[in-house]
């Protein structure tokens, strides 16, 4: 599998309480498969995406790529947010390269 999930979990906790947005998440998809996730408003897409980002960790399963461990970003799987997340000040290329740069895999200072 291309990428898998087992039995991921992740809870939010703020002041409130707590919020949980996965709850045994188990799924996978084949090199070349085509997925889509839908789902209401609040529901865990966007934290299952930033768990396969490496952006967050699930609080207890796994999350696998090819087979390995997924637990930080890499430069083998590209986010792209719905909502403007771009610098003004900067240009195409280097809005793209900003956040190579902040992983450490970015173009050298010109």
């Amino acid at each position: 599998m291309r990428l898998e999930a087992r039995d991921v979990h992740k809870c939010f906790r703020t002041r409130r309480g707590v919020t949980e947005a996965l709850d045994g998440a188990t799924f996978q998809v084949a090199s070349g498969e085509f997925v889509c996730i839908l789902g209401p408003s609040g529901c865990g897409k966007s934290t299952m995406l930033s768990i396969f980002a490496g952006l967050e960790s699930p609080d207890s399963g796994q999350v696998l790529g090819d087979g390995s461990p997924l637990t930080r970003p890499g430069s083998d799987r590209v986010v792209i947010f719905q909502e403007a997340a771009l610098f003004p000040w900067l240009n195409v290329l280097d809005n793209v390269a900003f956040g190579l740069q902040v992983a450490g895999m970015g173009r050298k200072e010109r």
